[in-house]
């Protein structure tokens, strides 16, 4: 045991150098550690012109336990999914590498950031005596908004015959159905019962839907049915921040 246990010691610190300058070693260093020196080496892009001198998330969040997954990886890009959690709260951020020669370098970060107002909006609805239904309804609307990724992914499931079922939704000539609860069984009721505000069809990919809870101006959440052997769009620091499929055809997604 005493040989094993020198052996192990030895070869740890080749594990860590190993793993020196890989994509999850960046991640790992730029989320989970407050100091970071050798970053400037390992950005590119808006990280490198921006904010090569700020602080690193880890910075920020000490004392929170960080879990971290690949998302997406090909050649171009590797996105990962980063969770923090902390006093029951979750808080979740996804980062964007990309190669620069041989060499893979931290691009971008983002997350879902809803304006103060968003929130200011929120707690003076909530404090609001005597609400209408639709006054609740909006209020449930905007937490789901702003919910986790893993609650927003058990709401999904939790409603995945319904959702199913509206995946046979006729638009006819209009690009949008906006949720109301004034016709029963119509498409927007449906939409409404799901807390889903509207659906439209996502023009780049033939039969495909985006369900959209909510959000402020570009910064949306909500969901994309992609029909059977279709891709889903591409994660972009500008644009799907995030996409995650959750059931068979059923991917969550973020905006920005």
């Amino acid at each position: 045991m005493r040989y094993l246990f020198i052996l192990l010691l030895a070869i740890t610190p080749c594990l860590s150098a190993a793993e020196h300058g890989t994509p999850e070693w960046i991640v790992k260093r730029f989320f989970g550690q407050p100091e970071f020196e050798e970053k400037k080496g390992f950005y590119i892009g808006e990280m490198a012109t921006t904010y090569s001198d700020a602080p690193t998330m880890g910075f920020y969040t000490k004392g929170a336990a960080v879990v971290y997954r690949e998302l997406a990886s090909d050649q171009n890009q590797i996105v990962y999914a980063i969770d923090y959690r902390k006093d029951g709260e979750t808080s979740n951020w996804y980062a964007y590498l990309r190669p620069d020669g041989d060499q893979w370098k931290l691009s971008a970060v983002r997350s879902l950031v809803l304006p103060g107002v968003f929130y200011m909006a929120l707690e003076q609805a909530k404090a609001k005596p005597n609400l209408s239904p639709s006054e609740q309804w909006e209020i449930e609307i905007m937490e789901l908004t702003a919910a986790s990724d893993s609650q927003l992914k058990q709401h999904l499931r939790d409603n995945e015959a319904a959702l199913k079922a509206l995946t046979n939704i006729a638009f006819d000539d209009q690009a949008l159905i906006q949720a109301s609860n004034e016709e029963p069984k119509t498409a927007a009721a449906r939409l409404y019962e799901l807390h889903l505000s509207y659906a439209e069809p996502y023009s780049k990919i033939h039969g495909a839907i985006q369900f959209t809870i909510g959000g402020m101006r570009d910064d949306k959440v909500g969901y994309l049915f992609i029909p059977e052997g279709k891709e889903p769009p591409p994660m972009d620091p500008s644009n799907f921040i995030y996409i995650e499929e959750v059931l068979p055809n059923w991917y969550l997604f973020k905006t920005t």
